[in-house]
C-alpha cells in the first residue's frame, strides 16, 4: 500500500456488524461450535469469581474465629470450582473443539472455492483481487477461530469483571481506580501493538506472495525441465533470496518498535501494582485502616491476574478490531458480485450461432482486442479460426464460453442475445480443450468423464472416447487402464504422460459427451504428423453432425472445415473454403505457403 494511502478507519458500527457477520457465518456451518464457546466463556466467567471469592473468605472466617466445620463448604466450593474448570477445559480442547473446528475449516474453505468458480476470468489477473482471494484462504479459518475465542474471553470476562469490581468496591476504591487507569494505559498501548501488527503484515504479504511462487516454481514437476535448461533458477533463487532478506528487514524494523512498547508497558504495569501494594499494606497495618487479611490476601494474591483481567478489557476491544479488519478483506471476497451473470432462459437445442459487430477489450482505457467482427454458424458446421498470435482467436472463444462479455455487440445463439440463457446450462452445452489445458491428480477416467465413474455406462463412455482419439495402445500398457492416477502428487504408481498423450486424454473430454458445440484451441498442437492425421480423422469421422470450432495455427488442420475464418489484428480479414482462399490469393495464402515451404524443408532434412 502506498506510503502516502491512509487506511481508512473503521468505526464501531463497523467493528460489531464485521464480528457478528462472521460469528453468523461460523454459525451457519459449525452452530455447536458457538455455543460450546459461548458455553465456555460463561462457565470459566462464574468459575473464576468462584476461585477469587475463595481465599478471601477462608482468611476473613480464620480472622473470626470460626471452626473448621465452617470451612468444609468453602473448600468444596473452591475444589469443586478448580476440577470443574479443568475438566470442561480438557474435554473441550482435546475432544470436542477440535473436531467443530476441523468441520468449519473444511466448510468454509468449500464456501471460498464455490465462490473462486463465479468470480470472472478477469478477476485473476487482477492482483487487488488475487490478495484478497489469498487473504480469504489464507485467514478464513484462522480468523473465524480466533473471533469466536475473543467472543468467549470477552463473556469470561465480563463476568469476572462484575464480581471483581464488587469485591475491589469494598475493599478500597483507590485500587479499582488504578486498576482502570492501568486498564485503560493497556488498552491504548495495545492498540499501537495492532496497528504495527497491520502495517508489518501489510509490508509483508507481497513479500511473502514472491517468496511463496519461487516456493511453488521448485517443487512443481511441471517447471522442472525448464528451471534446468534455462538458467532461470538461479534468478529465482535471487528473487527469492531478496524477498526473504526483505521480510528480514521489515521484520527487524518492526521488532524495535515492538521491544519498545513492550518496555513502556511493563513499566506503566509496574508502577499502579506498587502502588496499590503500598495501599493495601498501609490499610492492613494502620488501625483503622479497614483492609482485612482477607482483603489483603486477595488483592496481594491475586494481584497479576487481576491486573492481567484489567488489561484483558483493551486485548479484547483492540482483539474484535483486529479481526475486524480481516473480516473486511474476507466479507470483500465473499460479498463480490460478478460482471459475466447467469440469465434464466433455458437453452434449447443448437441451431445456429451469431457474432454481430462483436468489440472486446480487456480494460476500459486498453486497446480493442477484437473489431466489428461478423460471424454466423450453422448446427453440423465445421468452421476454422485461423491467424498468427495475438490476432484474437482465443479471445473470441473466450467470449463465446462467456468467461467475458463482449464490449460491443452480441453472440446470439438461435437468434437469442446467449447473456439472456442460464449460464451453467450454455457452458454446459459447449465441450472445449484448450491450448494450456491441464490435467488435475485423479484417475485418467475421472480426467475425462469430469467427476468419479458411477456406473459401467460411464466407463463404456470414457473407453469409447479414449478409443477415438486412438489412446488405445498407452490405455493397454497401463495396468489398471481407466484407473490409472494421472501425475506421482498422490500416488506413487501414477503416470506422467507425454505431451501428446496428455493431449489425447483432454481432447477425449469433448468426446465423451454429445456436445452439441464442441471447441479445439490448437487440438494437435503436441502431435507429430502421424498422430495429428490420425487425429483429424477421427474428428472427421465421429463429429459428423456435431458444430466444431477449431483454432490452429497449422492449417493442415483447416482442410477438413467447412468455412475457415482468417484473423489478423483483432479483424476478421477473410472467409471461405480453404480452395476458395488460396485462389484467392490474400493473407490465408500467404501464410499456407509458408508453412507448406517449412514442412517440406523438414520433410527434406527428415530423409
Amino acid at each position: 500500500m502506498p506510503k502516502n494511502e491512509k487506511k481508512k478507519k473503521q468505526s464501531l458500527k463497523r467493528i460489531v456488524a464485521n464480528n457478528l457477520k462472521m460469528i453468523g457465518k461460523i454459525s451457519k456451518h459449525s452452530p455447536q461450535l458457538v455455543l460450546l464457546m459461548i458455553g465456555q466463556g460463561i462457565f470459566y466467567g462464574a468459575a473464576n469469581s468462584v476461585e477469587m471469592l475463595f481465599l478471601p473468605l477462608v482468611l476473613n472466617a480464620l480472622e473470626r474465629g470460626e471452626p473448621f466445620e465452617a470451612f468444609i463448604p468453602l473448600f468444596a466450593l473452591g475444589l469443586g470450582a478448580i476440577f470443574l474448570r479443568w475438566s470442561y477445559g480438557r474435554l473441550n480442547y482435546l475432544y470436542f473443539r477440535p473436531w467443530m473446528v476441523n468441520r468449519l475449516h473444511y466448510r468454509m474453505h468449500e464456501e471460498i472455492f464455490h465462490k473462486a468458480m463465479e468470480a470472472d476470468l478477469a478477476c485473476f489477473d487482477d492482483p487487488n483481487f488475487y490478495n484478497d482471494f489469498v487473504w480469504a484462504m489464507d485467514e478464513s479459518e484462522g480468523r473465524a477461530v480466533k473471533v469466536l475465542e475473543n467472543l468467549q474471553g470477552f463473556i469470561s470476562f465480563i463476568i469476572s469483571l462484575g464480581s471483581t469490581i464488587v469485591i475491589m468496591m469494598t475493599v478500597n476504591i483507590w485500587v479499582v481506580l488504578l486498576l482502570l487507569l492501568r486498564s485503560l494505559l493497556s488498552f491504548l498501548l495495545n492498540k499501537q501493538w495492532i496497528k504495527l501488527g497491520e502495517r508489518r503484515a501489510e509490508e509483508q504479504k507481497p513479500l511473502g506472495r514472491k517468496a511463496a511462487y519461487v516456493n511453488r516454481i521448485f517443487h512443481l514437476s511441471d517447471f522442472a525441465k525448464e528451471l534446468r535448461t534455462t538458467g532461470l533458477s538461479g534468478n529465482l533463487i535471487s528473487e527469492y533470496d531478496r524477498a526473504k532478506e526483505d521480510e528480514l528487514q521489515v521484520n527487524l524494523s518492526y521488532n524495535k518498535k515492538y521491544y519498545l512498547l513492550d518496555w513502556l508497558s511493563t513499566a506503566l504495569s509496574i508502577i499502579p501494582n506498587c502502588v496499590i501494594f503500598v495501599i493495601m499494606t498501609v490499610g492492613l497495618f494502620s488501625e483503622g485502616g479497614g483492609v482485612t487479611v482477607g482483603d489483603f490476601a486477595i488483592v496481594i494474591s491475586q494481584f497479576w491476574r487481576i491486573g492481567y483481567m484489567f488489561d484483558n478489557f483493551g486485548r479484547y476491544f483492540n482483539g474484535f478490531s483486529e479481526n475486524s479488519l480481516y473480516i473486511e478483506k474476507y466479507r470483500k471476497f465473499m460479498d463480490y458480485v460478478p460482471t459475466v451473470r447467469s440469465g434464466d432462459l433455458p437453452v434449447g437445442a443448437f441451431e445456429s450461432l451469431e457474432m454481430k459487430n462483436l468489440s472486446f477489450k480487456y480494460t476500459e482505457d486498453g486497446d480493442y482486442v477484437l473489431k466489428n467482427v461478423n460471424l454466423s454458424i450453422k448446427k453440423g458446421e465445421k468452421i476454422a479460426l485461423v491467424g498468427y498470435n495475438g490476432a484474437g482467436k482465443t479471445t473470441l472463444i473466450k467470449l463465446l464460453l462467456r468467461f467475458y462479455d463482449p464490449t460491443e455487440g452480441q453472440i446470439l445463439l438461435n437468434g437469442t442475445d446467449v447473456r439472456l440463457y442460464d449460464l451453467k446450462e450454455y457452458r454446459d452445452r459447449i465441450g472445449a480443450v484448450f491450448q494450456d489445458f491441464k490435467l488435475f491428480s485423479a484417475t485418467i477416467a475421472e480426467n475425462v468423464l469430469g467427476r468419479p465413474v458411477r456406473s459401467e455406462e460411464d466407463r463404456r463412455a470414457v473407453l469409447e472416447a479414449l478409443s477415438r482419439i486412438t489412446f488405445e495402445n498407452k490405455l493397454s500398457d497401463l495396468e489398471k487402464g481407466i484407473d490409472t492416477m494421472l501425475t506421482k502428487e498422490f500416488d506413487d504408481d501414477g503416470v506422467n504422460l507425454s505431451g501428446g498423450e496428455a493431449q489425447k486424454v483432454a481432447i477425449a473430454r469433448t468426446f465423451v459427451r454429445p456436445y452439441e458445440l464442441i471447441i479445439m484451441d490448437e487440438p494437435s498442437a503436441a502431435l507429430d504428423p502421424g498422430a495429428e492425421y490420425a487425429l483429424n480423422h477421427s474428428i472427421a469421422e465421429n463429429l459428423k453432425g456435431q458444430t466444431v470450432i477449431f483454432i490452429s495455427h497449422r492449417l493442415s488442420t483447416t482442410r477438413m472445415s467447412d468455412t475457415i475464418y482468417m484473423f489478423d489484428g483483432g479483424r476478421l480479414i477473410e472467409s471461405g473454403a480453404h480452395d476458395a482462399l488460396l485462389e484467392k490469393g490474400g493473407k490465408y495464402a500467404e501464410m499456407f505457403e509458408v508453412q507448406s515451404k517449412n514442412y517440406k524443408k523438414k520433410e527434406a532434412s527428415a530423409s
